[in-house]
Order: structure tokens, then C-alpha cells, then sequence
């Protein structure tokens, strides 16, 4: 096939759906899909672009024209989230409407029974669907049933990066295997997409699932150069005014950066990203005052995980109108997927939680037809008894900075590829619950040769079915070689809520005269009169029911405070970013735009104390902390070294901190721990191990302390921090 030819190889149908769109032809990029994926082949194809660069199209044109050639066959993609999968399944319904191909949203248990049923019937379909509904179908099948997957041929998986360090990835990695047995004649091609990778080739490969086949890398253009706009918040309230009510007109006063701010967003069309729910809903509120207080025809609404399905629709439909002025305060729920029209401005508040997410949401403002606009607010915070390093300077206004530098250069941070054995052990539990159970050497050809997770072999799958007949979890059946799930583990995975690898927290439902409007924390001690903030409005509370996890509510003008579960957002330290922190301290960063006198007013706060954060260590009122500048992964295991040695040590922002200088004696000794790869920590307790996965307590304890600090901890990068520390002094 010649790129030349690849229009004409559409079906004429797809062909005249894309020429209603006012394509005349094909983009390099979907030429380049259409030549990997337009005939039968046993390579996976990932395709990397930036958002607007027609990747959907890209993956499906080519699968769909082989589809509409073929009697049979199912093409199911999976979704990171069901906003994006009802967008999907919107536009795909367009392009296909002229076939019989069932276009179907699986949500799993929300179903209705026709749409169930006609899922089944298609003798060519395409199913969108979560990885948890996808668990719940492959727990189906295994236990007899006959699936929705009808002739399966090609396994998409969009915004593929979200999955590579996540649970879910891990989850998937499993169900691939499982698929692979349930269809023991077929050979699913895969394919993945995505906006954003720091390693491409590596993505390929793990985007094989375990199947041994080559993956070929079909690539566009993933940089985004954006026009940035660099704002300084030093409007932080002092701690006298953080404890007390402010006055009505003290509410309605704005800080001086909202008045820059909408001088640059004006009347126009703006996401604007908090860190928080919390911070969305408080946002909101603060963006309401100053709409009102300066009569701006400008809409302001709210997205975040915790509103109502219908909160979230509502605000998806009013972005869809072109010519609405509108300001969307948003947690990473918009960060990607679902098909907007233009948004002029990305307006980024603090750092955001990696520069690979804030590349991802500058992705859904300009869109193909302009360059994204990024607004960056550099909060500014008063130093409050600096004891460590990072409380001296503006730190988290100079990571915000070198996150948008990051950006504009198309770079991101490097991503880990750490197995997380309780989620193998999760993936196991499931297989074991709804098949009823396995031969211990069906599981190992399962999880471990089918499955192939890195660092997982044999001897820890042999480790984990011991420890749970130690618990009384399995039972062997008389006369056969079969383990059989009982007590906790049989009941914990048996639940449908078990098909999540993620935990998800319990939470309070949130009703006005009878309609669901969202949820709100559950651990708040709920009384009638109390206010809050959700969905950009004010609720009062009427009535608390703490049986029902449920408050009935009735709007009011000014809320009170929003009331969320803690959100978890922590900003990824990654040593690359800190370093070009380090840089910018000493003045060595070229950064890849125009810094504003207020922002240089910034750095030069910041190297005020360049001397002293640029040495190897530093004494502090209660000890000395060594500045390594290497991410938070590797200060952690810097500090599990020095505590081996009887060092109280505790990781920091830019390093480790210690009571007493350690003597080259407990130095060499430390270096000798990590070279040993000792990694028990006797500090690391129980609650910590917990903690780290929903699915912890399905480990022994030692290979759960050990996915704690192997998932935490980057022993490599601490052992050369520690040689360098052994030079410097």
C-alpha cells in the first residue's frame, strides 16, 4: 500500500463521512496508521501524536474499512473514563451510521438490558469500555457465561500513558492474559494511543501485553509550543486572617492577580486547573465574586470527579457552544479525551502534578487550528520559620516554572515501569474466584508466561498461594492438584466492587429536593445549617442521614467552605525537574520563554539563598540536611540507607535531613546496604504497607514492605547520591 492510495482505500462510506467533515484527503499521520494497520498483521500499533492530530481517526479508519469487509468482528476499546467513552462512542455512531456496526458504551453494571442485548446480537460491533467493566466481563466469561466480545479481533486502548504507571495498567496487563486464554484461536491485534510519552519504545513494549509480538511506533508531531503567560500570586493570607471569617467585603475584594488574570481570559473560553476539588469548588466560588463584581458575561462552572453525572454532562454541553464566554474550574477529569470545541486558555494554578499532565491539558486548548495559550500562576508563599531548604525559597513557584519551560520544550519526566506485585496477586485472586479455581501450574502459565510482569517469576507467585493457605484463604480439592478461594479472599474478590485495582474512598451523597448533585466527605461531623460548596453553587444542609451516607440540602448565596475527601494531589518531585530548579537558582537555565519582572522579582528571592541551597549540606536548627536535588524517590532511599546505620534520618523537598553528621564510617556502611539491595525497613510499618495499594493485604508482609519501598524508593539514584556526598566532603 503507497501513502498515495490510502484515501482511496477507505471504504467509500467512511471516505464520505470524512469528506462531510471537509477532509479531501488523508494526514501523514493517518497514511502512516492506515499503512500498519489497513491489512492483516501480526504487530501491535502504537500511535503517538499531539491532541487534534486525528489519532482517533488515524486507528480507526483503517480498522473499521477491514471491519465492513468481514462478516464478524468486534473491535473493543478501552477507556480510561466514561466521559471520554460517551464522547466516543458520539463520534463513532457518525462516522459508521451508514453500516450495521453496533456502536455500544459498556458501562457494566448501569446497562440497560437492550443495550445489552444488542451488543450480543452485532455480528460487528465496536464496544467501548473501563478496564473495571472489562474485569467484570472477563469474570463473566471465565465462569461460563458468554460474553459481549462476539468475534474479538482488535483491542484499542486510548490515552494509553494514563495506564502505564497506574494500577489500572498493571490490571490490564493481567486481563490480557486472561483474554488470551478465554480465545485460545485468536490473535488480537492492539493498538494504543496516545499524546504523551517519555519513552516510546518502552510504551511499545508493554503495550504487548506479554504476547511477544513487535509493536511498529507510528509518530506525529507531540509538541505543543504554547504562548505563556506568567502570573504571580503573592496574595497568600497572613496566618492571623487564615484562622478567622472574613468580612462580606472582604470576600468580595479580589486579589490582584484575578484582575490580571481576567485581563487575559476577558469575555473569551478558559479551563482553569486547580490541584484539588477542594481547590475547584473554593476557585469557583472566588471566580463567581469577581463575575459578579465586574458584570462580566462570563459563565463559570465546575468538573471534578465528585459531581453527578448529569453536573458533569451539563458542563461538557455548555463547552460545546463555540461563542460561550466560559471559565471551567477542572481537576484532571478534563485533562483529556473528550472532543472540544477551541479553548483559547489553559490557565495552570500552582504546579501542576507532573509536567506529563500539564502537556496533556495545554493539549485540550488552540486544538488544530491555533497555538494553546498557557496562563501559569506562580504562587508566592511567605516563608514561615524555615527550618529546611525549600522553606527559604518561592520552591513550588519555581517547579511550576520549570514545568511550563518543560513543556514548551515538548519534554516530559521519565516514567517507571515498577511491578506492583498486589496487584499481580489481585489479578490472581479474581482469575481463581471466577473460574472457582486452578492448578497452581495453570496459574504460573498464566500470570507468569502469559502475563510476563516484569520482576514477578515463579518463586513470588509459589510465595503468595503459601502465604494465603497459611491465611486459610485457599483450600485443595480431594483427589485433584487445585487450589480453591475460601474466607476472606473468596468473599473480597467475589464483590463487584473488587474489579477496581484503585481504592475508592466512601463518600457522602449529596441530594436537593430528591436530585443528586455529587458527593462531599463522609469523615466532616454533618449537622442541618452547615455550608458548603459544590458544583460552583451554595448549599445549606437540612437533613444528615449517617446510615444513608446521605444530605439533603437547599441552595444559598454564600457558602461556606468545600468539603471533600483529600484529593492525594502531590506534585511529582522528579529529579529532572528538580535539577532545572537547582539551574535556575544559579542562574545556568535558559529558560524557553520571556520571564515578566514580576517572575525575575521571583528567582531573584529565590537566589538570594543560591549560596546556601548549592552546597552539599546545610546546618538547620535541628540537625543538617544534605541537599541532593534528586526527586523524592531518591531521597527516600537516601534516608532508608543513613537509618540502616542507626542514623535518624528523614527524607525532605531537595534531599534528606539528620540529626547528626553521619562519619565516613556510616557513610561506606550505608553504601554497603544499598550495593547488598537489603531493602526490609524496620521504620516502614504496617499502615504504611497498607496503604500503598488496595490490594496490599493479599501479600506476605515482607513482599508487601518490599512493594512499598520498590514502588517509592529508586536505590540506584541513592547510591550515586551518596558517592557524591562522599566526594564533596
Amino acid at each position: 500500500m503507497t501513502r498515495r492510495n490510502a484515501w482511496d482505500r477507505l471504504h467509500p462510506g467512511l471516505r464520505a463521512w470524512a469528506q462531510r467533515q471537509g477532509w479531501t484527503g488523508l494526514r501523514r499521520l493517518q497514511e502512516d496508521a492506515f499503512e500498519r494497520l489497513g491489512a492483516e498483521s501480526e504487530e501491535h500499533v502504537l500511535i503517538v501524536a499531539g491532541t487534534a492530530s486525528g489519532k482517533t481517526e488515524a486507528a480507526f479508519l483503517p480498522v473499521l474499512t477491514r471491519l465492513l469487509a468481514q462478516d464478524t468482528g468486534t473491535v473493543l476499546c478501552v477507556c480510561p473514563l466514561r466521559a471520554l467513552i460517551d464522547d466516543q462512542v458520539r463520534r463513532m455512531q457518525e462516522m459508521v451510521a451508514f453500516s450495521d456496526i453496533k456502536v455500544v458504551a459498556w458501562h457494566g453494571t448501569g446497562d440497560s438490558e437492550s443495550v445489552r442485548k444488542a451488543a450480543h446480537a452485532a455480528p460487528r460491533k465496536v464496544l467501548f469500555i473501563t478496564p473495571e467493566s472489562l474485569e467484570i466481563q472477563v469474570r463473566k466469561m471465565e465462569q461460563g457465561e458468554e460474553g459481549p466480545f462476539g468475534d474479538l479481533r482488535w483491542l484499542i486502548f486510548d490515552e494509553f500513558h494514563t495506564m502505564l504507571e497506574s494500577p489500572r495498567g498493571q490490571q490490564l496487563r493481567g486481563l490480557m492474559a486472561r483474554l488470551d486464554v478465554l480465545y485460545p484461536f485468536s490473535s488480537f491485534q492492539h493498538v494504543g494511543l496516545s499524546a504523551t510519552l517519555s519513552d516510546p519504545a518502552d510504551a511499545g513494549r508493554q503495550l504487548a501485553f506479554g504476547t511477544g509480538r513487535p509493536t511498529r511506533l507510528v509518530q506525529g508531531s507531540t509538541s505543543v509550543k504554547p504562548r505563556v503567560h506568567l502570573l504571580v500570586d503573592d496574595s497568600e493570607p497572613s496566618e492571623e486572617d487564615a484562622d478567622r471569617d472574613l468580612s462580606e467585603e472582604e470576600q468580595e475584594t479580589p486579589p490582584p492577580a484575578f484582575s490580571q488574570l481576567f485581563a487575559l481570559i476577558g469575555q473569551s473560553r478558559s479551563l482553569v486547573f486547580p490541584n484539588s476539588k477542594r481547590a475547584v469548588e473554593e476557585f469557583a466560588e472566588s471566580f463567581a465574586r469577581y463575575v459578579r463584581r465586574e458584570r462580566l458575561p462570563l459563565k463559570v462552572l465546575t468538573h471534578h470527579a465528585d459531581l453527578a453525572a448529569q453536573e458533569q454532562t451539563a458542563t461538557i454541553d455548555a463547552l460545546q457552544e463555540p461563542t460561550q464566554p466560559i471559565a471551567v474550574l477542572c481537576t484532571s477529569t478534563l485533562e483529556m479525551g473528550v472532543d472540544l470545541p477551541s479553548v483559547p486558555f489553559v490557565v495552570q494554578v500552582g504546579p501542576a502534578p507532573s509536567v506529563a499532565s500539564l502537556r496533556q491539558r495545554l493539549g485540550r486548548s488552540g486544538r488544530a487550528d491555533a497555538n494553546p495559550q498557557l496562563i501559569q500562576v506562580l504562587g508566592v508563599s511567605r516563608p514561615r520559620e524555615p527550618l529546611l531548604g525549600h522553606q527559604l525559597i518561592p520552591y513550588y513557584a519555581l517547579v511550576a516554572l520549570v514545568q511550563a519551560h518543560l513543556a514548551q520544550l515538548g519534554d516530559t519526566e521519565p516514567t517507571s515501569n515498577v511491578t506492583l506485585p498486589s496487584l499481580v496477586a489481585h489479578q490472581m485472586g479474581s482469575h481463581l474466584c471466577a473460574a472457582g479455581g486452578a492448578a497452581p501450574e495453570a496459574l504460573e502459565h498464566l500470570f507468569v508466561d502469559r502475563a510476563r510482569y516484569p520482576g514477578f517469576g515463579r518463586d513470588e507467585l509459589r510465595r503468595v498461594l503459601e502465604y494465603w493457605h497459611q491465611q486459610g484463604w485457599l483450600y485443595e480439592a480431594s483427589g485433584a492438584r487445585t487450589v480453591h478461594p475460601k474466607g476472606r479472599l473468596g468473599i473480597a474478590l467475589s464483590q463487584p466492587s473488587s474489579c477496581a485495582s484503585f481504592l475508592v474512598s466512601p463518600a457522602c451523597r449529596v441530594y436537593c429536593a430528591g436530585r443528586f448533585l455529587g458527593q462531599v466527605a463522609t469523615q466532616v461531623p454533618w449537622k442541618p445549617g452547615m455550608q458548603f460548596s459544590l458544583a460552583g453553587r451554595g448549599w445549606e444542609v437540612e437533613e444528615y442521614s449517617a446510615q444513608k451516607n446521605r444530605l439533603d440540602v437547599r441552595p444559598v448565596a454564600n457558602p461556606g467552605k468545600a468539603l471533600f475527601e483529600p484529593s492525594g494531589f502531590d506534585t511529582r518531585d522528579s529529579a529532572k525537574v528538580q535539577r532545572l530548579c537547582l539551574n535556575a537558582l544559579e542562574g545556568r537555565l535558559q529558560w524557553a520563554f520571556d520571564l515578566p519582572e514580576a517572575v525575575h522579582d521571583v528567582l531573584a528571592l529565590a537566589r538570594a539563598h543560591r549560596a546556601e541551597l548549592s552546597q552539599a549540606h546545610r546546618r538547620t536548627p535541628r540537625g543538617h540536611e544534605f541537599l541532593l536535588w534528586m526527586g523524592r524517590s531518591t531521597h527516600l532511599a537516601v534516608a532508608d540507607a543513613l537509618r540502616s546505620q542507626g542514623l535518624d534520618a528523614q527524607p525532605t523537598v531537595l534531599g534528606v535531613h539528620v540529626s547528626a553528621l553521619p562519619d565516613a564510617t556510616r557513610t561506606r556502611g550505608a553504601l554497603r546496604w544499598l550495593e547488598s539491595g537489603s531493602r526490609v525497613s524496620a521504620d516502614l510499618d504496617e499502615d504504611d504497607a497498607e496503604a500503598k495499594t488496595r490490594w496490599s493485604w493479599l501479600l506476605p508482609p515482607t513482599m508487601r514492605q518490599l512493594e512499598v519501598l520498590s514502588s517509592s524508593r529508586d536505590y540506584s539514584a541513592a547510591h550515586e547520591a551518596l558517592k557524591r556526598l562522599v566526594l564533596k566532603r
